[in-house]
């Protein structure tokens, strides 16, 4: 479902780039990028229940920030014990 447009919860369409801008931070080629989008994209779904970024609400948004970059470091959302 599509949240209502102008929902002032969600992430604006800037933030949903600096996000994937994070995620694919020294991303080596296309199969990089879909896996690291896959590895994201589940996450949010266990997580929050979202199905899309642009579900993404501002609350948050720091802790997807975090993951993408987790993902970008590791190759995993496997957080550190």
């Amino acid at each position: 479902g599509t949240p209502a447009a102008g929902n002032g919860n969600l992430i604006s369409e800037p933030q949903q780039k600096r996000l994937f801008a994070i995620l694919q931070t020294t991303s080596k080629n296309e199969a990089d990028k879909q896996n690291r989008n896959e590895l994201l994209h589940g996450w949010l779904k266990q997580q929050f229940g979202y199905d899309h970024t642009k579900e993404v609400e501002k609350k948050h948004y720091e802790e997807i920030c975090k993951m993408a970059e987790r993902i970008a470091k590791t190759g995993s959302t496997a957080v550190a014990k």
